[in-house]
């Protein structure tokens, strides 16, 4: 080990006494920070899954830089003779140049720590995810690596050798696209790190990567042959990773809320199944491999739900094209197939596939259609649903087409129903939702909804107190009775609007056509800005509104979210162009939604009607969970709340100016050369220093 050790020093030395190396690791960082700081802004999200992305490909090139003469420049110099005649083994001398090259490659990778540190504080990014980004980037490249040093073992010509690591490289990376080699793509498995999983598969393939090529490397330079030990010790690394590709292995999860785990509420739901769930996947073999991702987050799942009951949930995979029994399913259930884009022959031809699940209980069947972000939601509440006796049902007042996607969305758990609040009729459900109201409450459906109220049933309402035309003018609405019924509740809704600096943008028609811009009558909620403490708002971590009043809550009534603390109130009623902005005046924190729970009421009110929408709901899907759960909290089934939203919940940005934004750039452009001009000049006085005092010896 000391022997590798006195290698890897000398081998770490050359890269930081050569100029070389300095300038292929700046070079590597600039860019990588270069085309982030680009790029992140337009994102908004703090996350540094796009760096990584990019530092793939730069790496692909920059590795077999460094790789390509480890042995090749010993030949040239006339040193790898040296080197034999020294009572070092080969096997020394190998492990030493790898250790050496990695270290110089985890020095390059810290210089991008800057960038890190940057995202911190412009965002909020999910510590996790900047671990497990790092963990990945560090095994890829080490990976990389040990294939550079074996092609350098291959080849003498320090060109040929940089040319063949990098197409491997490259081509291992591409690998990603096509799902039957997915799993041997090593850009692949790093990715699955940098979104907070740590699979010990994983983490065993990239260590069984290094081990053999490193070992073939050692075998080349020491021109042994192949012996018995050698082939069954490799063998048995490859077969090690064939049981974990069809085993599921142990995995860490690392995510804030622990979104790749199940949550306790799932483990017990389907640990206390009194009798046979069968789950029937239905899947075509042609299917593209943009579908990859969710078809083995949805094995994941099934898997693991088979190891807690796996007598009372049966899960099979069925073809229907090559299945007649999955043929006559889907037939019978009028599942219907997706249509996606395929190359064959170098022509594009669409094509039709299926994925779908039906979930069984004796003679009932539930049809569930797969979403990446809320896979477990979308298997425990068709389980549930399939087993129950009664489905919950919803009344919704509003515009119907305005509301299309929140009621279809919400269709897939309730029994849904359109509904006049003035009607004579009683209201016959579990929870009434009034999105919207424009019209004043006559005394009989004033005295409706408080009978309503005091029986403990769920009333959400989405109530405006302005409304704006496509001309952006504004008018205030005449009340119609239900904010003094809110108000009495501790939910007082003001007759002014909220302008906040943290806002969404939105789309303008002017004399130059359509300008996309920030407009802040739309205010952005962000996670800092919600009562996580209630159940109703898990996994809730943005929200966007339009136009939406201040609510003054008093006990027992509690917030539910805010504005941020740049954010202002104004009672200017008329014209709400994207010109008016938050002045110089006071700023303030507006609550915007409120609950009142208290003596087992159920009743919430949030100031803006336009928030489930089917535009708003279409561009923030956060919007919608926020919707469901509401629904979900009042209709007396709270155990799914802390499952629907479980997904990897970015952040947005900070906002800055355009100026700002370009000072972040380039201050993390120029950091980086900094930092590798001050070492490097560090490196030279100490080398003087060592020279000298070798030379005075």
């Amino acid at each position: 080990m000391k022997n590798i050790w006195l290698l890897a020093k000398k081998e770490l030395a050359t890269y930081f006494y050569n100029p070389l190396g300095y300038f292929s690791a700046g070079i590597l960082i600039v860019l990588a920070n270069w085309l982030f700081f680009k790029d992140v802004f337009l994102i908004n999200q703090a996350s540094m899954m796009s760096y990584w992305s990019t530092a793939t490909f730069l790496l692909s090139l920059f590795i077999p830089a460094m790789t390509m003469g480890l042995f090749a420049d010993e030949k040239k110099n006339n040193t790898w003779e040296i080197l034999n005649t020294l009572p070092i083994k080969i096997k020394d001398i190998v492990w030493g140049k790898f250790l050496g090259c990695g270290l110089f490659v985890l020095f390059t990778l810290f210089l991008s720590l800057p960038a890190a540190i940057t995202l911190l504080i412009i965002g909020r990014p999910m510590i996790g995810l900047l671990i497990g980004g790092y963990l990945g980037a560090i095994l890829m490249s080490l990976s990389f690596l040990s294939l550079g040093l074996f092609v350098s073992a291959l080849f003498e010509q320090a060109l040929v050798a940089y040319l063949v690591t990098s197409v491997i490289l490259v081509l291992n990376s591409f690998l990603a696209q096509f799902k039957y080699f997915t799993d041997i793509s090593l850009a692949y498995r790093s990715i699955k790190f940098a979104n907070g999983l740590i699979d010990i598969g994983d983490l065993v393939f990239f260590i069984s990567w290094i081990i053999i090529f490193v070992s073939l490397s050692i075998l080349i330079k020491s021109r042994k042959k192949i012996n018995l030990v050698l082939i069954n010790f490799l063998l048995g690394i490859i077969a090690l990773n064939v049981l974990l590709y069809f085993y599921p292995s142990l995995k860490i999860d690392i995510s804030k809320d622990r979104v790749h785990s199940l949550s306790p509420t799932t483990k017990n739901i389907i640990k206390k199944l009194d009798d046979v769930v069968n789950v029937k996947v239905i899947l075509s073999s042609n299917l593209p491999i943009e579908t990859k991702t969710a078809v083995d987050k949805l094995r994941a799942i099934l898997d693991e739900f088979s190891r807690i009951n796996k007598d009372k949930l049966i899960v099979s995979y069925i073809d229907p094209e090559k299945n007649k029994e999955a043929s006559n399913l889907v037939s019978s259930l009028g599942i219907m197939p997706i249509q996606f884009n395929s190359v064959k022959k170098d022509k594009l031809e669409i094509q039709n596939g299926y994925m779908a699940i039906v979930v069984n209980y004796g003679q009932k069947n539930q049809v569930l259609n797969l979403d990446l972000q809320n896979m477990e939601y979308i298997l425990i509440s068709g389980i549930k649903r399939v087993m129950s006796d009664k489905i919950k049902t919803v009344a919704i007042y509003g515009d119907n087409d305005e509301l299309k996607y929140f009621k279809q969305y919400l269709s897939k758990d309730y029994t849904v129903y359109d509904i006049d609040i003035f009607a004579k009729e009683e209201w016959d459900v579990d929870t009434l939702v009034i999105a919207g109201l424009d019209k004043k409450l006559d005394e009989k459906t004033k005295t409706k909804i408080q009978k309503w109220i005091s029986d403990k049933k769920g009333l959400i309402v989405y109530l405006d107190r302005v409304s704006v035309n496509d001309d952006l003018e504004s008018n205030l609405i005449e009340k119609t009775g239900m904010e003094k019924i809110l108000a009495d509740l501790g939910m007082e809704i003001e007759d002014k609007l909220v302008l906040d600096l943290n806002s969404g943008t939105a789309n303008f028609n002017t004399g130059n056509g359509i300008v996309m811009t920030q407009y802040q009558f739309w205010p952005l909620i962000k996670t800092e800005n919600i009562n996580s403490k209630l159940p109703v708002m898990s996994g809730i971590d943005s929200l966007q509104l339009a136009w939406a009043s201040p609510i003054k809550v008093n006990e027992p009534a509690k917030f539910l979210f805010t504005t941020s603390g740049v954010s202002q109130i104004t009672d200017r009623i008329g014209d709400l162009s994207p010109m008016m902005k938050v002045g110089e005046g006071e700023k303030q924190v507006s609550i915007l939604g409120a609950i009142n729970t208290d003596e087992g009421k159920r009743v919430a009110l949030i100031a803006d009607a336009d928030m489930i929408k089917n535009n708003f709901i279409a561009s923030n899907d956060r919007n919608l969970y926020f919707a469901l759960n509401l629904v979900d909290y009042f209709s007396a089934d709270e155990e799914l709340l802390t499952i629907r939203s479980k997904a990897l919940r970015i952040s947005t940005l900070n906002n800055y100016n355009e100026d700002a934004k370009w000072i972040i750039k380039i201050v993390n452009v120029i950091l980086p050369i900094v930092l590798l001009v001050s070492i490097a000049i560090f490196s030279n006085k100490r080398r003087r220093y060592l020279n000298k005092l070798s030379y005075e010896e």
